[in-house]
């Protein structure tokens, strides 16, 4: 069983990764959305769009 302690420090540890371990922020709820989005309409497969989102996302995340 998981214990207070050891959830604590799978937390730290993932933080110590660079991964965010709270609460999604109302940027982050909007990219997966759009991500979301693009997986649908396949439009992350088209070759010719795959660079543009990948600096979209790198410029959204900046902010």
């Amino acid at each position: 069983m998981c214990s207070a302690k050891s959830l604590e420090r799978a937390l730290d540890y993932m933080e110590s990764l660079g991964l965010k371990t709270g609460a999604a922020t109302p940027q982050d709820a909007e990219l997966l959305y759009l991500h979301k989005q693009a997986y649908l309409t396949k439009v992350d497969r088209d070759p010719g769009t795959s660079t543009v989102s990948t600096s979209r996302t790198r410029a959204w995340k900046d902010r």
